[in-house]
């Protein structure tokens, strides 16, 4: 079934490369858009076609800007906007790739397309009575959150230090979130199992957001004191502010079901368990990705999983990390 099934999947992908090759800026094509996010999403959760990911991106960038980002009126439709942040986070993730591999998957990041979106995303409210989560069918955060994270991600990708204006950029992007975070009154307050709806809605989006927050901070504060070598990211101490805050927020959602089915969060815990440094706080990001799997079955959840038990055990041993072609031959033992 397996062998059919990709043998389905194989030819449904070369109609779409031709559907994709004669379309022009008249056509009305969200039909084809849904079919690339699904696609995409497929690639995400499952085993064998996540390599094909950038080809479906790129499908995705080219309608996008053809049918929303050249147009006048931006993002006039939910549906635009829905299709934007699908692509967008497909293009965080696959920019993002695993901590342990160097390379990421073979998608050029496209910054014209990344500004214009974002631009676009900034200049639509469909729901200004509501919170930014209802304004965000996907992302769920602020898009200015994924690009500072895929800035860090760069450097320690390349161990190449931005430029000077572009370094104090990001330092005044993550202290304005600083500041937002550490001004909340309710930073700590799990909303309880008789809050329903928008309030609990609102509060799991908050929370996303802070542990967005508080990766970044880790993650530039390491650049900021120079300690950045193309690979993986230091340990962050546990007395930091940062990472004990990151710690106490993953203790109050540890037998969180509807925390464990975000799947925006699932980087930024991911990448907290890359900076943890004792075994009980791994423990305690181990046992949230493993909950995700379990609840989602999402692919994308256990490679993140494997990437860590990879991380950690090389650390301990002070061995080499396993690259992504290695991980793949084991995610099978995992979800």
């Amino acid at each position: 079934m397996k062998y059919m099934a990709l043998g389905y999947y194989t030819n449904s992908v070369r109609e779409l490369s031709s559907l994709l090759s004669i379309i022009s800026q008249e056509d009305k094509n969200d039909g084809l858009l849904m079919t690339i996010m699904m696609l995409s999403l497929h690639g995400l959760a499952s085993w064998d076609t996540n390599r094909d990911i950038p080809q479906h991106i790129q499908a995705g960038m080219r309608l996008l800007t053809l049918h929303v980002l050249n147009k006048p009126l931006v993002a006039s439709r939910l549906f635009d906007r829905l299709s934007l942040e699908s692509v967008m986070y497909a293009v965080f993730l696959s920019t993002a790739g695993l901590w342990s591999d160097s390379t990421g998957f073979d998608l050029t990041f496209d910054h014209i397309f990344w500004n214009r979106a974002e631009e676009v995303l900034g200049q639509t409210n469909f729901f200004p009575e509501n919170s930014g989560s209802s304004d965000s069918p996907v992302l769920g955060v602020s898009v200015s959150l994924f690009r500072i994270a895929l800035s860090v991600r760069h450097v320690f990708r390349t161990g190449i230090l931005p430029e000077p204006s572009e370094l104090q950029r990001l330092q005044n992007d993550v202290a304005n979130w600083e500041g937002l975070l550490l001004e909340d009154q309710n930073l700590l307050v799990c909303p309880s199992n008789e809050s329903q709806g928008s309030n609990s809605q609102n509060h799991y989006h908050k929370t996303a957001i802070r542990l967005f927050t508080l990766v970044t901070s880790l993650l530039l504060g390491q650049i900021i004191r120079g300690s950045v070598l193309a690979g993986l990211p230091q340990t962050a101490p546990r007395r930091s502010w940062q990472m004990n805050l990151a710690i106490q927020i993953l203790e109050e959602y540890a037998d969180d079901e509807v925390w464990a089915k975000i799947f925006i969060v699932q980087w930024p815990i991911y990448t907290l368990g890359v900076l943890m440094d004792l075994p009980e706080d791994r423990q305690l990001v181990r046992k949230q990705l493993q909950q995700s799997c379990d609840v989602t079955s999402f692919a994308q959840v256990a490679r993140y999983s494997y990437d860590l038990e990879t991380i950690w055990a090389a650390r301990q041993e002070g061995g080499p990390i396993y690259g992504e072609q290695e991980t793949q031959r084991n995610l099978h033992l995992l979800c």
